[in-house]
């Protein structure tokens, strides 16, 4: 029984984390991101953005310049997108 409940929950939390990557991939898509931002350089440029929280303002600050009306919640969909795809870094769980 206990299994049955223990495989459950992971397999409705990774399909959690699919769809928020998915859905920030599409964010990311539709509002032509790669139009101001050449997506190679993200790998290397780590001496601008050094870590998640960085990144997160990073995202929020273009996201507003852009007018895309994202959510607080979409710009960190977003952010988690791009640290999983290029950047890396560990981020701190929430207290």
């Amino acid at each position: 029984m206990y299994k049955l409940i223990i495989c459950t929950s992971l397999l409705l939390f990774t399909n959690n984390v699919y769809a928020d990557m998915h859905t920030a991939k599409q964010l990311f898509d539709e509002n032509d991101c790669t139009k101001c931002h050449n997506v190679e350089k993200f790998k290397y440029r780590k001496d601008k953005v050094n870590n998640f929280e960085k990144l997160n303002t990073m995202v929020d600050a273009c996201a507003n310049g852009t007018n895309t009306g994202w959510f607080e919640e979409e710009v960190q969909d977003v952010s988690s997108y791009l640290n999983h795809k290029y950047y890396h870094f560990k981020v701190k769980a929430d207290k």
